[in-house]
């Protein structure tokens, strides 16, 4: 028989962190003005992946 062991969970609140923005405030606002999260890719050379 499997055994389950269960460990408590607690949640402090909800926030956001994404590409257009962090907290809610500033991620409602980017979503209202219709922001894309999308972007050239910059961090790594990128000639040699595959398109």
């Amino acid at each position: 028989m499997i055994s389950h062991q269960v460990s408590p969970v607690v949640i402090t609140g909800v926030g956001v962190v994404s590409p257009i923005g962090i907290g809610k405030q500033a991620f409602w606002k980017s979503l209202v003005e219709a922001r894309s999260g999308v972007g050239p890719l910059k961090s790594v050379p990128s000639s040699r992946l595959p398109s």
